[in-house]
């Protein structure tokens, strides 16, 4: 009885611990994820067969309640958001694309390539920026300079 027990709880914890890989690690829904299904299936199978389903109920809400608290553990300790950023370095911000062009300072000047109405696109130093205007429309050619910059976003007013 006891070798079912740990079996049980040892599957499952091996199905909750690539869930929770899938879902702090590796985003989106891969060959961990489904690892992870598979784990915790077998496991409420093996439970459901070998186990009375009192056992099996409480067995699992424990499980349950404790994965519950180490997501919120992770979440809050800050463990997530570093191994997802731990590749960018402080304090350089990216364009939305991920293409390494540092985004525009505020203050910067440049041309508007397309009327903003009141998104479009403008040039600064030879670089183009996809971009937002302050709520006027501005006209193509028209000079610009950036007011704000709020993570991929840049927002534009006439000069």
């Amino acid at each position: 009885m006891f070798a079912t027990w740990a079996f049980v709880i040892g599957l499952a914890l091996f199905g909750f611990a690539f869930l929770l890989l899938e879902l702090f690690i590796l985003p989106g829904f891969g060959v961990a994820g489904i690892i992870g299904i598979a784990g915790i299936i077998g496991s409420i199978y093996v439970a459901s067969q070998r186990l009375g389903l009192v056992e099996a109920t409480i067995l699992f809400a424990a499980m349950f309640i404790l994965a519950l608290l180490a997501i919120v553990r992770a979440t809050t300790s800050g463990a997530v958001s570093k191994l997802r950023n731990e590749s960018i370095s402080p304090g350089k911000t990216f364009d939305d694309k991920d293409t390494g062009v540092p985004l525009p300072k505020v203050g910067a000047t440049g041309v508007a390539m397309t009327p903003l109405h009141p998104s479009g696109i403008i040039r600064i130093d030879g670089q183009r920026y996809d971009v937002i205007a302050d709520g006027s429309i501005i006209e193509e050619g028209a000079a610009v300079e950036v007011i704000e910059v709020m993570g991929s976003v840049i927002k534009v007013r006439a000069i």
